[in-house]
């Protein structure tokens, strides 16, 4: 073997000792050295998260225990039951009639509540649902009072509308109310005596034994007087404070108090009825009438210069006759003729009959139209 060979050998195994031991590093111990680092980054981050959601909760556990606080009690028939007391009595304090203010309850509901495990519903839900009748006073003084009152509860659905029908023996302010009301009892809020949430016994207890030691008494009542739960708890519903009884005065059901008083001769009923369209099928022409006054079902006249539609009425709200007219033409696309009084009129899509009945048809215009012979003048506004 000659130098160049044995130089060229040698460098093959250098290469393969190197190249082998290379590969040996690279997958005994670099590989693995990775795998664990990238293991440990993934359990950092892991333990990043999890402390993370520890915070979360623990920054959180301040609203759940004011949360419980102004929980219903945890016992299911006494909350219900309690609670639908409570009701009742807020509408006996805000003015509402006896037998006027309903309380229907429904049962419990947790199938919607998320579930913790092996501990049951995070709270469970009560519905109550309120039908009414009062006015607006009424309302807004349980409106008020109800967000004053420490519980865990609100207002999901309010429903107010004018009465259908009225009796000699209603208040004509009067409104019917319908609201769904919801109340939750949270897990871990005990089952207290009362609906309302009350001094807790610890506090109590350290009260007393303060008193005992001749140290200053009263400091924890004075603590827990300011809590959501106390007397002196948030009871604003705003901030500044508002009157919020003016909202009846400016009811926007019924108008302010006497607005609906207006003497039955002051109203122009006329005035509410309206040319609204005149059209035409393959047939005939037909005009329409809408009465905004009256709140009757049908409150659309359908009119043809034929017999058996060509009359209309027009009454007040107790059937009393005020205007009689009968169509005699509907001219095209331009104006409706009638007559009423033994006097013509013009009527246009837009107009009224109160505007339409402020100036007869002439003479004159009642021969253009051929409505008159030359001698008779009266049914002209002569």
């Amino acid at each position: 073997m000659n130098p160049r060979e044995r130089l060229l050998a040698l460098s093959m195994v250098l290469l393969i000792i190197f190249g082998g031991s290379g590969y040996c590093v690279y997958r005994f111990y670099l590989t693995p050295l990775h795998e664990r680092e990238k293991s440990i980054r993934s359990m950092e981050d892991e333990m990043d998260k999890t402390q993370e959601s520890i915070d979360a909760v623990l920054a959180k556990k301040p609203k759940l225990d004011r949360w419980r606080q102004l929980s219903l009690p945890a016992d299911t028939d006494k909350a219900s039951r309690e609670y639908g007391t409570f009701l009742n009595e807020l509408g006996r304090k805000s003015g509402f009639a006896t037998g006027l203010f309903t309380v229907v309850p429904t049962p419990p509901e947790v199938k919607t509540s998320p579930a913790l495990p092996g501990k049951g519903p995070v709270y469970t839900k009560y519905t109550f649902k309120i039908i009414a009748h009062g006015t607006l006073e009424n309302l807004v003084q349980m409106l008020e009072d109800f967000y004053s009152t420490s519980l865990l509860h609100q207002i999901k659905t309010l429903l107010i509308s004018r009465p259908l029908s009225s009796g000699t023996q209603q208040n004509p302010r009067e409104l019917d109310i319908t609201m769904t009301v919801e109340a939750l009892n949270v897990a871990g809020s005990g089952n207290r005596s009362k609906l309302l949430p009350n001094v807790e016994p610890g506090l109590l207890f350290l009260n007393s034994l303060a008193d005992l030691c001749g140290a200053p008494s009263g400091l924890a009542l004075a603590a827990w007087a300011a809590t959501p739960a106390g007397p002196n708890g948030p009871k604003l519903l705003a901030d500044p404070p508002r009157q919020y009884a003016s909202i009846a005065n400016k009811n926007i059901f019924l108008g302010p108090e006497g607005a609906n008083d207006i003497p039955r001769e002051e109203v122009v009923l006329t005035s509410f009825v309206h040319l609204t369209d005149i059209t035409k099928n393959d047939r005939r022409w037909e005009a329409s009438l809408y009465d905004r006054y009256n709140q009757a079902p049908n409150r659309r006249t359908r009119l043809r210069a034929e017999s058996g539609f060509d009359s209309f009425r027009v009454l007040d709200d107790t059937g009393k006759l005020v205007v009689r007219g009968q169509v005699v033409r509907i001219d095209g696309t331009r104006e409706v003729l009638f007559r009423a009084n033994e006097k013509y009129y013009s009527l246009h899509i837009g107009e009224s009959i109160e505007q339409a009945m402020k100036k007869a048809l002439t003479t004159e215009r009642l021969r253009e139209l051929g409505l008159v012979s030359a001698g008779d003048k009266s049914r002209s506004s002569n």
